[in-house]
């Protein structure tokens, strides 16, 4: 049926929208959305964990469906994952439905009134197979980048603009660092550096830039200039006014001998300006309390000069403060400005951009206004995991949820749980949740809180500790956090009435031979690790086909427990990924590729010839300078033939007999890797290979019961066994900002550089604000993460604690995840070695889960793998062909070219092509020397005289040959150009464009083969997008004699290489060879040479 009928706030919309093509639904009725009770239109959810968000959420879907079309309703989750999960259970659930009655007649209960027939879902499961190109189910970064591709030009993206990945990103931000180190002024960077760094030179600059950046970026995009000064005028005392106190102070009388103890005290520390010290000790604090000190009533003259030496130390220590906080903004506002300018530059975007635009630019626009860019409007909103959006994100998707909440004919569904938001690092905002029913006019909000995966063991179990946490009494002022949340804390049932469970908190052992006393963590910790794998160990033999989930706070416990595990024989893997060099032998691998860069790293050397890759690629001693160099030499032109993917391929296949199951595993991952790389980056550095695998996280393929992870990472999962392997850790650590925000989804008041609370009442007001709301923030954070780690359980529930072994008694639980876990059940109970501290349920709860058949109960032992790498499969893809591979047509040594007996010579060649890199037109000058060394430091160069190369460089350029190729006059008349008399006319007919472009990359097909590889300047000559003639510039830095001979016998060397990219422009421009000049640039001799080519 038609929506003609209709009416909407969409209804005034422009023709095309009136008129565009509909897909109906064809269950459509007069009325819409009689499907939907009027009740549940306007709906918010606080879902608790375990109680079916992806099953209400399909529900609802499959209810508007029977009214509506699928491009009309926005389904949006956090991650792709949840959202391809939400797809797949909707057309699942239609798919079994259509098929099963018992599955039928569970759906039917869930879709609306009047009921669904089987027949209907036959014909909704058809129309949603035909239509999936029109579905909106997405990550909200999903749906604003297909926002943002129709609103370009409005949100100023560059042209062309793109998504970049991390790697890139990472580049551009390493670039823009650079640049605010080389456009600085030297003094005012050192000034920058002392305050940023509070006077200490601990740390590099570099590093400390990139720190602040890291730190502070995210919060300075979402702040003005005003919000970072929160510090007022500070009048800083004049040394005039400070030498008059302290003589004054010296100078009075006190009777009371620990008066005058504690005055010269405070003198030395006046001098030595410890100014923090004076508010700890000493009688400042005690003149600013109760004026006494030891009981003793503090005389007025000296109360007087206390309270004058006040002002003037407050003074001093916010002075610092303001000083550090205003240089961070400084700092981040350069980064900014030429982070912008080189991902408008290279037309390069992240997912935050695109949502920082759409919120500045479309936030106050209606949405009928984005209907026709969106190709139809949005009648329906439904919003999953809404705890973790952000305020950018609120900003965007509002006016949808407001159109769909006062809108008719229209609905809203939001499911969400604060007391699972734990990603307030990457931005999520909890406390938009909590207001939205005031942002939203008339929306109804409900509970649900009935679990359907937990057993009532561990339901209770939570909510004794959450309902009891607030009976830890250490956490002074941010005591009323903990007391709010115990109290809000809704009471959790289970459906799951029938399920046994089990519950322990329990200690792990101290280390046999540990004294009493001995304070070393790191043993107990070590013996803790072996604690839990020998009870995973255990817990398989009882229930062999149960899973178990052990979780982490960080990254480095997950390393320290599979680690454990393997040694005993236990198959675990690690959710969500970790970089390959986990791996003995892809660290041996890459270590390889390290040294192709590094010949004279004797580290790497030494790594690779005691080990079994030694005799693979010949590499013996390590002290031999000039095999290194030799194999670094032959390794890369191995790599330019062959590519990353198929270098890596064969050396695991060489590998593999000494590999055991993982480490092959791993080598077989590394070589995905590689092939991977060999489509995004025609790079030689092999160091870049390096770095690329050492960033990207790759999940291990295996079906072991056992996985460890982060608690961020297991949310959404579950497991029959839970253990709680890291819980003594502090809950929270020190912020590196405060921030101050007086409304949620409003941008901060006030910021500033983190200041310990023991001196808050030195604050000015705003701070005093930011910091009880970014402490208060940090502590909920840290309960939503023990929530979810303690919810993911279905029958077992295990959490391990360290034992004490400190000989003094526990004044006070510890303010950690475990002392909150025992001030609600076993406030008493002392910290011994493996002892259990609480218990509840059934210790054989195992019984209930699915035995193993009995023939495999006793499975065979492993058989030991015999793979045989068989070469790539050179059907599958065309083999590359690299032009340098097409060098030299008579036979000539390999040193002759690339002298073997010194690296240097190939880090000067990679040097001189970044900088000529550099060059547009000569005519627009050279760039700055700071900017030509900054770019030296960049990638890495060492061993060489940079100033010298330098040098060398400018002499170079200076010659007239490299002037004249460099300028751009020349090419209008194309008068110095090798190509056809023809080619010449054409091009003094009419003005011509002339453009160039630096490490032009190509990949073009050539007899079967795919030629690849990258031109070091290619200059083309165009009239109205016509490409007429086009110039191949190519630089070499060899060493050679200006004799005529040599550089003849170099030219023929070179040219199968000049061959290969004049038929690889000539392809890609569809021009003819005799339109494409060559010319070879020997830089060391300042020559330039036309090289002619067949064709």
């Amino acid at each position: 049926m038609s929506h003609s009928h209709q009416r909407s706030l969409f209804d005034d919309e422009k023709e095309i929208v009136q008129n565009q093509p509909e897909t109906p639904s064809p269950l459509q009725s007069t009325e819409p959305h009689s499907y939907l009770p009027e009740a549940d239109r306007k709906l918010v959810i606080r879902a608790s964990a375990g109680t079916g968000k992806t099953f209400q959420l399909s529900n609802r879907f499959l209810t508007l469906l029977r009214g509506s079309t699928p491009d009309k309703i926005l389904a949006s989750t956090f991650t792709r994952k949840a959202a391809a999960e939400i797809t797949d259970r909707i057309l699942l659930r239609l798919a079994q439905a259509a098929l099963d009655d018992a599955d039928f007649q569970s759906l039917k209960s869930f879709t609306g009134s009047p009921e669904i027939t089987q027949k209907d879902c036959l014909t909704l499961l058809k129309v949603l197979t035909q239509n999936l190109h029109r579905l909106r189910i997405s990550t909200l970064d999903g749906f604003f980048s297909r926002l943002a591709g129709s609103f370009s030009l409005e949100l100023r993206l560059p042209p062309g603009w793109r998504l970049m990945d991390e790697i890139e990103a990472e580049h551009l931000q390493d670039r823009a660092i650079d640049h605010v180190l080389r456009e600085g002024e030297l003094q005012e960077l050192k000034n920058l550096m002392h305050q940023l760094d509070k006077g200490s030179v601990r740390r590099s600059v570099y590093q400390l830039i990139s720190e602040h950046i890291s730190q502070f970026h995210e919060i300075y995009l979402r702040t003005d200039a005003q919000a970072w000064k929160q510090f007022g005028k500070i009048q800083s005392p004049s040394s005039d006014e400070l030498e008059s106190i302290v003589a004054r102070l010296a100078a009075e009388p006190i009777e009371n001998s620990r008066m005058e103890t504690a005055r010269n005290g405070d003198i030395q520390r006046i001098e030595d300006e410890e100014w923090p010290a004076l508010y700890k000790t000493g009688l400042l604090s005690k003149v600013l309390g109760d004026g006494k000190y030891h009981r003793k009533e503090i005389p007025d003259n000296l109360k007087s000069l206390y309270l004058e030496l006040e002002k003037i130390a407050r003074a001093k220590w916010l002075a610092p403060w303001a000083v550090q906080t205003a240089a961070t903004y400084e700092l981040i506002e350069k980064y900014d400005r030429v982070y912008e300018q080189l991902k408008r530059e290279t037309g390069g975007l992240r997912f935050d951009d695109l949502t920082r635009r759409l919120a500045h630019s479309l936030s106050n626009r209606s949405t009928s206004d984005l209907a026709h860019r969106l190709d139809g409007t949005i009648d329906h909103v439904l919003l999953d995991e809404f705890q973790d959006t952000s305020v950018p994100q609120w900003s965007v998707i509002r006016p949808f949820a407001q159109d769909t909440t006062t809108g008719t004919n229209k609905s809203f569904f939001c499911v969400g749980d604060g007391k699972q938001a734990i990603y307030g690092w990457r931005g999520g905002e909890a406390a938009i949740f909590d207001a939205i029913t005031q942002q939203l006019e008339d929306v109804e909000e409900r509970p649900l809180n009935k679990s359907f995966r937990s057993s009532p063991v561990v339901i209770e179990t939570v909510n004794r500790i959450f309902q009891g946490i607030g009976n830890h009494d250490g956490f002074g002022e941010n005591q009323a956090v903990l007391k709010r949340w115990s109290n809000e804390f809704p009471k959790h049932e289970t459906a799951r009435t029938e399920l046994p469970g089990y519950f322990q908190l329990l200690t792990s052992p101290i280390p046999k031979d540990m004294e009493p006393g001995d304070r070393d963590q790191s043993r107990v910790d070590a013996e803790l690790n072996q604690f839990v794998a020998n009870m995973i160990a255990d817990q398989l033999k009882v229930a062999p086909t149960g899973t178990i989930g052990v979780l982490t706070r960080g990254n480095a416990k997950i390393g320290e427990l599979i680690y454990e595990l393997n040694q005993l024989g236990i198959d675990a893997s690690e959710e969500g990924g970790n970089p390959l060099v986990d791996s003995a032998a892809v660290q041996l691998v890459l270590a390889l590729f390290h040294l192709a860069d590094h010949p004279g790293d004797t580290i790497a050397r030494f790594h690779i010839v005691n080990s079994p890759l030694g005799a693979i690629v010949n590499l013996v001693n390590h002290e031999n300078d000039r095999a290194a160099h030799l194999f670094s030499d032959q390794f890369r032109k191995r790599i330019s033939q062959s590519g990353y993917g198929e270098t890596v391929h064969e050396l695991t296949g060489q590998l593999a007999q000494h590999c055991n199951r993982r480490e092959l595993r791993r080598l077989i991952q590394l070589s995905a890797l590689a092939n991977e790389f060999d489509t995004i980056s025609q790079s030689l550095r092999t160091s870049e290979f390096v770095e690329f695998v050492e960033k990207q996280k790759v999940q291990e393929p295996t079906d072991s019961r056992v996985r460890v992870m982060t608690i961020h990472q297991s949310k959404g999962l579950q497991f029959d066994t839970v253990i709680f392997a890291e819980c003594d850790g502090l809950m929270t650590k020190p912020p590196k900002y405060l921030s101050y925000t007086p409304k949620p989804g409003e941008p901060p008041e006030a910021v500033a550089l983190y200041q310990s609370q023991e001196f808050q009442d030195l604050f000015p007001k705003k701070l005093k604000l930011a910091l009880a709301q970014t402490t208060d923030k940090a502590i909920v954070e840290s309960l939503c993460l023990l929530y979810v780690a303690l919810t993911r359980a279905v029958h077992n529930l295990q959490i391990i604690v360290r034992p004490r072994t400190a000989k003094s008694a526990e004044k006070t639980l510890p303010k950690t995840h475990a002392g909150l876990i025992r001030a609600a059940l076993a406030p008493t109970a002392q910290l011994e070695s493996n002892v259990v501290l609480a218990e509840a349920g059934d210790p054989a709860w195992y019984q209930s889960l699915p035995q193993l058949d009995s023939k495999s109960e006793s499975p065979p032992p492993p058989r030991e793998l015999n793979i045989q790498f068989k070469q790539s499969d050179q059907s599958r893809r065309l083999p590359r062909v690299a032009p340098s591979s097409k060098e030299g047509t008579k036979l000539v040594q390999l040193e002759n070219i690339l002298p073997t007996g010194d690296s240097k010579a190939v880090d000067r060649g990679t040097l001189f092509h970044a900088w000529m890199e550099q060059i547009g037109w000569l005519d627009d000058g050279i760039p700055e020397d700071e900017i030509l060394l900054g770019l030296a430091t960049q990638l890495g160069i060492q061993g060489i005289d940079l100033e010298q190369s330098l040098a060398e460089f400018h002499q170079s350029v200076s010659r007239q040959a490299l002037k004249s190729l460099l300028s751009k006059r020349p090419y209008l008349s194309a008068e110095s150009m090798n190509v056809s008399e023809e080619t010449k006319q054409e091009i003094l007919q009419a003005p011509v464009d002339v453009t160039f472009r630096n490490e032009r990359a190509f990949a073009v097909r050539e007899n079967g083969s795919l030629l690849t590889g990258s031109i070091d300047r290619l200059v083309t000559i165009s009239r109205d997008s016509t490409v007429l003639a086009a110039e191949i510039i190519d630089f070499k830095t060899d060493a050679l004699p200006n004799d005529l001979i040599a550089i003849n016998d170099r030219v023929e060397y070179y040219r199968g290489q000049i061959q290969a990219y004049v038929q690889a422009v000539s392809n890609f421009y569809k021009i003819s060879p005799q339109q494409i000049s060559s010319k070879l640039v020997l830089l060391k001799l300042g020559r330039v040479i036309n090289v002619d080519v067949e064709g």
